[in-house]
């Protein structure tokens, strides 16, 4: 009798510290998780900002959006919106991409679809006001504008196979650039490498101050190019000439095939969230635009989980992503 009291005495007291245990912890988490960064609205106009950007993300043209005013007493407009979108336009991720960028203003977005229609009203609560309302009306006469771009992943080392598994789970086609300076010869890594992933050679050539090879400089490219030309006379390499016949003049009669970078975006995480945002977004602008987009990914884990974030953004405005084009000269 008296071995079981003592059992259950020591279970009492292993659950008490266990839950201590957990308390601590649970502080601690709470202690060193950073606090959401609210942001203070300094005018309503903030959100119509806010609110274009957002539609401009996702394609959708000056000429589908109409405003109208409503007076809301003596001294308060609310505006609301009228937008036309294509059948294949996902009004939930805009509801849920609206919701990531005014919900650090604290301003609430409950949305309200209408059947069989399937149009969506979505109201902006800013404390217990409606201050703008936006209704996505569903017209069967628009289509999804398509876009295309391309994007490359630049590394100057052997990339981790969890940087590779980020890359595939995007299931885009995005090939990897190995940058090389002189006297550009592969990494040893590289054989292996490419048997196990059976990747094609893409070469970054620069100088030993890390700038482009293959644009203007003192020496003559071709030089700088005999050891590679004599171990990969397959490879694909980006050059950073400003316009095609400078390209042509220099690179005739070489066995390499290029893709033409000089008007690229770099896209590195070095540079911070929000410049890697706008770097992105003139990216995507220039394929909406119809002309050649291409975008060079600075590999790391921050600028690959971005780029997936602003795809799964972008995609649902009609972008499509394309192997580069290459070109021989």
């Amino acid at each position: 009798m008296k071995i079981i009291n003592l059992n259950e005495r020591t279970k009492k007291k292993l659950i008490a510290f266990l839950l201590l245990i957990s308390c601590i912890v649970s502080g601690w988490l709470l202690f060193i998780t950073p606090a959401a960064q609210n942001k203070q609205l300094q005018s309503f106009a903030e959100t119509d900002s806010l609110l274009l950007q957002t539609l401009a993300d996702f394609n959708i043209q000056s000429n589908q959006i109409s405003r109208t005013d409503v007076q809301a007493g003596s001294t308060f407009t609310r505006k609301n919106y009228h937008v036309s979108v294509p059948p294949a336009f996902s009004k939930t991720q805009f509801h849920s991409a609206l919701q990531q960028e005014l919900q650090p203003y604290n301003i609430g977005l409950p949305a309200r679809v209408t059947f069989p229609e399937r149009n969506m009203a979505i109201h902006f609560y800013f404390g217990n006001n409606v201050i703008r309302t936006v209704r996505l009306v569903t017209n069967d006469e628009l289509t999804m504008q398509r876009s295309f771009a391309s994007l490359i992943v630049a590394f100057d080392e052997r990339p981790s196979d969890y940087l590779l598994e980020m890359l595939t789970s995007m299931g885009e086609p995005i090939p990897l650039a190995v940058m090389l300076r002189p006297p550009l010869a592969l990494p040893g890594w590289w054989s292996d490498f490419r048997e196990e992933h059976d990747q094609p050679l893409y070469v970054w050539p620069q100088n030993n101050d890390a700038e482009n090879l293959l644009t203007k400089h003192e020496s003559p490219p071709a030089e700088q190019l005999e050891t590679l030309e004599e171990s990969s006379p397959n490879a694909v390499l980006l050059h950073f000439f400003q316009n095609s016949q400078t390209a042509s003049s220099i690179l005739r009669g070489t066995p390499f095939s290029y893709i033409d970078a000089g008007n690229s975006f770099i896209l590195d995480g070095d540079a911070g969230r929000s410049a890697f945002d706008q770097t992105f977004r003139a990216f995507v602008r220039r394929a909406r635009e119809g002309r050649t987009a291409l975008g060079i990914i600075i590999a790391s884990e921050e600028s690959l989980q971005w780029t997936q974030e602003e795809l799964s953004t972008y995609k649902k405005g009609g972008l499509m992503i394309q192997p580069p084009k290459k070109t021989s000269y």
